[in-house]
């Protein structure tokens, strides 16, 4: 989802020279796929996962990792995933990327009911889908149920941005953040630019502790 207005500003970048400490999900509490908000937060999407898909390349230090992140997905992964975003530009397209066993890569789409929501409620939800996204709530619990499955894992969420960048934007931040920081801060997210029915872009962002923002990582494959 992006802003129009005021102006959006691009992604923090990682510089060699500093560093970023991720999140370790050594020793951490595995956490429920699916939860509800507190009382009196925000009612707006938020992606609740599960999983740990940036590869760290060298030992996590006090349960974080502090060099060299990366998303690796696999070609068949990317192929579908801007397959999905060609098929539904000149809307936002949405879905998750599950790791099973074995290392299979399943792209899971989601259908963007963003017009229905904004049809039903538009002082709600202003924006239609040619400007944001808003996941089935149904296919988005089966599929979280489907990442929680032995031997499974939650790689990523991707949607994509029609006719701009492949940028994270402050809309994105927010709906990924509701309390100011992500729920789950090792889930990627994967954002494609599409202009003209092409992709153009892809791109990946992930949580930085360091940085408390997200930056963008490394995306293999791509």
């Amino acid at each position: 989802m992006r802003r129009s207005v005021p102006a959006r500003r691009g992604p923090r970048r990682r510089h060699a020279a500093q560093p970023i400490a991720f999140h370790s999900r050594a020793g951490a509490q595995r956490r429920p796929l699916i939860t509800r908000p507190p009382a009196g937060a925000c009612r707006r999407f938020v992606p609740v996962c599960q999983g740990a898909p940036l590869r760290q390349q060298s030992p996590a230090v006090g349960g974080v990792a502090e060099t060299n992140v990366s998303l690796k997905l696999s070609p068949s992964a990317v192929s579908r995933i801007h397959e999905h975003a060609v098929a539904e530009y000149p809307s936002e397209c949405c879905g998750l990327i599950v790791e099973e066993a074995g290392g299979v890569q399943r792209v899971l789409r989601l259908s963007n009911v963003q017009d229905r929501m904004h049809a039903e409620d538009p002082e709600r939800f202003p924006r239609t889908a040619r400007t944001a996204y808003y996941p089935d709530s149904r296919e988005l619990i089966e599929a979280l149920r489907q990442a929680q499955r032995p031997g499974a894992r939650l790689l990523a969420f991707y949607h994509s941005h029609p006719d701009h960048d492949a940028y994270f934007s402050d809309e994105d931040v927010a709906q990924a953040t509701p309390l100011g920081e992500p729920s789950y801060p090792e889930a990627a997210q994967i954002v494609v630019s599409v202009y003209d029915g092409s992709v153009r872009d892809t791109r990946a962002y992930a949580w930085s502790d360091s940085e408390a923002a997200y930056v963008e990582i490394e995306l293999e494959g791509v």
